[in-house]
């Protein structure tokens, strides 16, 4: 088979149009940054908003995470892939300052083993979500829970997270739902140049 034949082959060509597609609303680290700053005196607000983004996690998933999800020792979070016909336990590292967020949290509230850690609704969760990103001056459009898992995945693409692993972390069945974030790399491909050796 030709190199042509292959490199322009109907799978190869339903991947290029996958990768095409119009990337998601998002937020840049600075701008979530902006956001988690005018929330420092409400933790239930920081921690919620903090998750969000340093998960990737849809907000059904975020707020079925029991104490008990959480593994200290080990700093990961299980969560059940909920948007699958069969829900599977996804297992996402946490950063250190997120481990240590909750600790403080749970601590606070005094929140049992089988406790939820955010025992609010999704209207809430949606409420507070908007209202920190209207505070922080971040239009309508990027002012939702959703955006936040954009930007997860956004920020992990740009700091070279293979996509076999993002799309775990995701939990897309479909790695072709993944990609689409990869469009991100061609905004700006200066960096790639520059990385290149002759």
């Amino acid at each position: 088979m030709s190199i042509g034949k292959t490199l322009f082959s109907r799978t190869n060509l339903d991947i290029l149009d996958w990768t095409i597609e119009k990337l998601p609303p998002y937020l840049t680290k600075d701008g979530v940054w902006e956001v988690l700053g005018g929330m420092r005196n409400k933790p239930l607000y920081h921690l919620l908003i903090n998750f969000l983004w340093q998960t990737g996690a849809r907000i059904s998933e975020a707020l079925s995470i029991k104490v008990s999800d959480i593994d200290f020792y080990s700093k990961v979070v299980r969560m059940p892939s909920l948007k699958k016909r069969k829900p599977q336990i996804k297992t996402i590292p946490l950063q250190g300052d997120l481990i240590g967020e909750i600790g403080a949290y749970v601590g606070q509230e005094g929140l049992g083993k089988e406790d939820r850690i955010f025992s609010i609704t999704r209207q809430h969760a949606h409420r507070i979500v908007r209202n920190a990103c209207a505070k922080a001056g971040i239009e309508k459009t990027r002012s939702h829970c959703h955006v936040l898992r954009h930007s997860f995945a956004v920020n992990s693409v740009l700091q070279r997270v293979p996509l076999p692993i993002l799309q775990k972390w995701m939990g897309h069945s479909d790695i072709k739902n993944t990609m689409v974030y990869l469009n991100i790399l061609s905004q700006d491909t200066r960096d790639f140049y520059e990385a290149l050796e002759f």
